[in-house]
């Protein structure tokens, strides 16, 4: 089984908390977003229901997420059903019903990124593609200027550090007794400066970075990105990350073989219908793989399970489209009800 964060690097392309800390600010800059600090700036909300679409692996990554504050990507609306037999970022066949507590909500699917502890980022270029504000790229960029500046003097007056350019703290560190070692023969020779070690100071800026994004950059403009979120831009499906997740339900999607083979005008009773030998064993395995998988390991007993029976192997049939397209409904009616 892949582990979480081979998982999130397959699906989001993970990156390491320092990478995108220390992100140079002419390339894809993104910015931080917790349950925690967007509980600060606005107000705790109240845990809503929402899908998680995935395929049979990304249901097992999901498992050990649940109760915890690793974020999980979901959508309760979409234009197309079918997205549920496609998915979005990696395989699909199984949507999760999920209730958990709203990190943020946007009406169209940000892309947000995961970094290496499951906190999600929200590239700039994003948030000024869906905005009606022309300059909010370049005041969330100023914005940043602004906090790294005030980091690297804070880090130059507290540690005695002068790093000249922000991605220079982004250095590579040795472990912490080849570390110390060093620190020590420079200490001996009257060659260092700094008052701290390099893992210290980097520790800090990073601390640092999350408590002034959140008061710099975020607090300033949040009216502006809650109207953002809330919007009427035109997407396929909107994005509401969850943490402290549980499941409700779960519907997977079955290659329904005998139905296929009736619509077809064929007798999948009669062993020498024609129609029979379109498809092998093998064929409805490849088709059902997911189905198969989540019932041979026992799910199903573990968790409320609604198979979807669908006779479209490319998509998903119009009984199948009517189903999931009343599940969206129905998780909108339940948090709206609330």
């Amino acid at each position: 089984m892949r582990t979480f964060k081979q998982y999130l690097n397959e699906i989001y392309g993970l990156k390491s908390v320092k990478d995108l800390v220390f992100s140079n600010l002419d390339g894809r800059v993104s910015l931080p977003i917790s349950k925690m600090m967007f509980a600060r700036l606005t107000s705790e909300k109240k845990r809503v229901r929402s899908i998680h679409v995935t395929d049979f692996e990304g249901f097992e990554d999901l498992l050990p997420l649940l109760g915890t504050r690793k974020q999980i990507a979901t959508m309760n609306k979409t234009r197309f059903a079918s997205v549920v037999k496609m998915g979005v970022s990696a395989g699909g066949g199984i949507a999760v019903v999920l209730e958990g507590y709203p990190v943020f909500e946007s009406n169209y699917d940000l892309h947000t990124r995961v970094d290496n502890q499951g906190r999600r980022w929200i590239d700039i270029d994003q948030i000024a593609e869906v905005s009606k504000d022309s300059n909010i790229e370049k005041t969330l960029l100023g914005k940043l200027h602004a906090v790294r500046s005030k980091i690297m003097i804070e880090i130059r007056k507290k540690f005695n550090f002068r790093a000249q350019f922000w991605d220079y703290l982004n250095m590579e560190l040795p472990d912490r007794r080849k570390e110390k070692i060093e620190d020590d023969e420079l200490r001996d020779a009257g060659l260092l400066e700094r008052t701290a070690s390099r893992r210290q100071i980097q520790g800090y800026a990073i601390r640092r970075y999350m408590e002034l994004v959140e008061t710099m950059v975020w607090k300033p403009h949040i009216s502006e990105v809650i109207e953002l979120l809330s919007g009427s831009h035109d997407s396929d499906w909107n994005e509401i990350d969850l943490v402290d997740t549980e499941i409700v339900e779960v519907h997977v999607v079955k290659f329904d073989f005998r139905q296929w083979v009736i619509d077809a005008g064929g007798d999948p009773d009669d062993p020498d219908d024609d129609f029979l030998a379109f498809m092998t064993p093998e064929d409805i395995a490849y088709y059902n793989g997911t189905h198969d998988f989540y019932m041979e390991e026992g799910y199903n007993r573990r968790y409320k399970t609604i198979v979807v029976n669908n006779t479209d192997t490319s998509g998903l049939d119009a009984s199948a489209i009517k189903h999931f397209e009343d599940l969206f409904k129905q998780q909108l009616r339940y948090n709206n009800a609330r």
